[in-house]
């Protein structure tokens, strides 16, 4: 934070050698960029006329003629201190992965009263490696990933200020309660979400004006607003993470941020505009330092290809895109690819290809609980058959998403769209554009979107 002027308490008390390690860190490094403002008011807390001259506590200060600080006796003055508290933190970082096996080894309850009443678990670095753990979570176990999220935030709540510096401790509170909040709304929890970011934004107000922890709230807000079907707010908000990052010459966030973007264009309904801003961020994608996202900007972008009727090149993308999914792809993301095959297939008048793709894609689903995704690509099966004459096939299709409707208890509205659907396939009055308004229905009552959106950092 070179360019935030401390305050005069701050400077006075650095001049006392009062500050802790991390606050004499910044302070220095203010100091020694040239500015002649605290360089002046700090030295009217000590007045000294010379260099060698020391303070209460035996550490030189010395200043030039121009009155600015000496950065020589800047560092010789805070260098011991600093050393000291990077071989702690050293321990701290080496001593986390033991911590967290310990606490990992009891239930969730009683991990939570560990971290608020053993300060043996209230270090920065253990909260920083659960912090991670929760985020890393939320793409194969949402659940896991709030218990974790809620442990992240306990450990945060009860560090040390005096050991850590207080606006740097409501930085990682911040960001604690930001990742908390994205595990909750990968369970579908909109409410719980929106409340935890709502503190997040007021611990980051008390913090240190960290632009990065500001971008990374603005991400997982972004996503939450996704979700909540709010696509405008959604499309701004991941904007202003972009824009960050890019200020900040952290090109691989920028395009994090991008891809992002692009994902809620994408289900705006603006499949152009989403390709461009997709091709954009995979250009500026560090692949090997984060497949992940490659994979998920590859998937929509193949998406956005296909539904733009340019399926040539959707079928060049994915046929370079399916040795990722094969190495890096969760069972959610294949099975996505499965479906994505089919629909090209489909496009492509290859019936048996994709007929194929999305029957798989359906028995994916059902085994991974996801019956919405299950009743979309059954439609998608349906309309194939019906575009090959074969009613029957669609009604037997058509038939079977209700009973998994009912068996998940899903929301009434999506059940009362299938009925609906159902009727009129037994009418034999189905139709290309009934399949369509259903799709459609069925798109609108989703707590989130087809492939998972953790793309920020």
């Amino acid at each position: 934070m070179t360019d935030r002027h401390p305050d005069r308490g701050t400077l006075a008390k650095f001049m006392r050698g009062e500050n802790t390690p991390v606050e004499n860190r910044e302070i220095v490094q203010h100091l020694i960029s040239g500015c002649s403002e605290c360089s002046k008011v700090a030295r009217s807390y000590w007045p000294v006329e010379g260099a060698g001259e020391t303070g209460s506590a035996g550490m030189p200060y010395s200043w030039t003629a121009e009155g600015h600080f000496d950065v020589t006796e800047a560092f010789e003055r805070v260098l011991k201190t600093i050393a000291e508290e990077e071989t702690a933190l050293d321990r701290e970082r080496e001593e986390a992965p033991r911590l967290f096996a310990e606490l990992d080894s009891h239930p969730a309850r009683r991990r939570q009263l560990l971290a608020r009443n053993s300060s043996r678990f209230q270090t920065w670095s253990l909260c920083e490696l659960v912090i991670d753990k929760s985020f890393e979570a939320g793409f194969v176990s949402p659940p896991e990933a709030v218990d974790l999220g809620e442990l992240g935030v306990a450990i945060a709540e009860n560090l040390d200020f005096e050991r850590y510096s207080s606006s740097l401790v409501r930085d990682l509170q911040a960001r604690a309660c930001s990742v908390l909040g994205n595990a909750r709304r990968l369970t579908g929890d909109l409410r719980g979400a929106e409340e935890v970011f709502g503190e997040a934004e007021g611990l980051l107000e008390e913090g240190t004006g960290d632009v990065i922890e500001e971008a990374r709230l603005y991400s997982f807000t972004a996503s939450l607003r996704s979700d909540q079907r709010r696509f405008d707010e959604a499309i701004r908000l991941a904007g202003h993470a972009e824009t960050i990052y890019r200020r900040a010459g952290d090109h691989h966030l920028m395009a994090r941020s991008m891809v992002s973007k692009g994902l809620f264009t994408s289900y705006s309904g603006d499949a152009e505009g989403a390709i461009a801003i997709l091709e954009s961020a995979l250009a500026n994608l560090e692949p090997e330092q984060d497949r992940r996202v490659t994979l998920a900007a590859q998937h929509n972008l193949i998406l956005c290809l296909n539904e733009c009727g340019r399926l040539q090149e959707a079928l060049k993308l994915l046929v370079k895109a399916r040795p990722l999914y094969a190495k890096y792809g969760d069972p959610w993301s294949r099975t996505g690819l499965c479906w994505l095959e089919g629909k090209i297939a489909a496009g492509l008048e290859r019936a048996q290809e994709a007929e194929h793709a999305f029957s798989e894609a359906r028995q994916s689903y059902l085994e991974l609980e996801k019956p919405l995704d299950f009743a979309l690509v059954s439609l998608d099966l349906a309309a194939l058959h019906l575009g090959e004459g074969q009613n029957d096939s669609a009604r037997r299709v058509a038939a079977e998403i209700l009973p998994i409707f009912r068996s998940r208890q899903i929301q009434r509205e999506a059940i009362a769209a299938v009925m609906v659907f159902q009727r009129a396939v037994e009418k034999d009055r189905i139709t290309f554009e009934l399949i369509h308004r259903l799709s459609k229905s069925l798109e609108e009552t989703r707590d989130s979107p087809r492939l998972r959106k953790q793309t920020t950092a």
